[in-house]
This record gives C-alpha cells, sequence and structure tokens, in this order.
C-alpha cells in the first residue's frame, strides 16, 4: 500500500455497537474498503489471526484481553503491523504514556466528535481527493 492510498481494512475492537456504527461509517468515508468488529479482545486477536487489518481502531477499556495485550498481538500479525488508533476515556498522564510505550499512532478521547476522530486517524489512511483530505464537515 503507498503512503497515499487508503487502508483497505480496519478492524474495530472493544466498542459499544453504536460507537462501532459510527467508526465504521466514518472510515467508509475515508475511503476504507472492509471494516470488521471485534466485540472484546479476544475476538480482536483472533479476527487479526485469521486477516491482519491495516487499521485497528482499539478501545483503551476493551473486555477479556487487555488493550496493551491486544497491540502487541497486532504488532505481532503483520511485518510492520497494522496503524493502531487507541480510544480512551478521560485518559490520564499513565495512560497516554502507555500508549506511546506501546508505539500506538494515534489517541482521540473519548466522547468524540466525528471530526474530532478524523483528525486523529492516522494520515495514510486519508483519501486523498484533488490534493485535498476527504473530512466529515
Amino acid at each position: 500500500m503507498s503512503a497515499s492510498s487508503p487502508a483497505r481494512t480496519a478492524l474495530i475492537a472493544g466498542h459499544s455497537q453504536g460507537e462501532a456504527q459510527l467508526v465504521r461509517g466514518l472510515l467508509r468515508r475515508l475511503g476504507v474498503q472492509e471494516v470488521r468488529t471485534a466485540a472484546d479482545g479476544a475476538e480482536a486477536v483472533a479476527a487479526m489471526t485469521s486477516r491482519p487489518p491495516d487499521l485497528l481502531v482499539l478501545d483503551w477499556n476493551i473486555r477479556s484481553t487487555p488493550a496493551d495485550m491486544v497491540v502487541k498481538a497486532a504488532r505481532e500479525k503483520r511485518e510492520a503491523g497494522p496503524r493502531i488508533l487507541l480510544t480512551m476515556e478521560a485518559p490520564t498522564r499513565g495512560m497516554l504514556a502507555a500508549a506511546v510505550d506501546l508505539a500506538v499512532d494515534s489517541v482521540v478521547a473519548k466522547p468524540f466528535s466525528p471530526s474530532a476522530f478524523m483528525d486523529r486517524v492516522p494520515g495514510r489512511f486519508v483519501r486523498k481527493e484533488a490534493g485535498r483530505e476527504a473530512r466529515v464537515t
């Protein structure tokens, strides 16, 4: 995948059904072709084993398997690993430091607006149209 092409696949993991629907729609607007969901950490790890995504959108408070373990598993599933956007409720310095230690690409605080989420999606996943990034207005 070239630096300017959109992600082909994304996995949304650990988010509520409503959040997952919102994120799915936003990713589709950015040109992501396939968006899958996982309800918890174990399901996310299994989904990455079967078909590793280009982008992982992970809730820090994911159930069954801690977020740090899901990130480590994601990094093992692909040579370069997927780009990772982590969502957190009321992030603390400790949580942000953990995200940095995990080499997470981006963090967005919850609750988030569509524009705030899209501003945090790693740049290579943004569809370019006539030299401009596609964004929610």
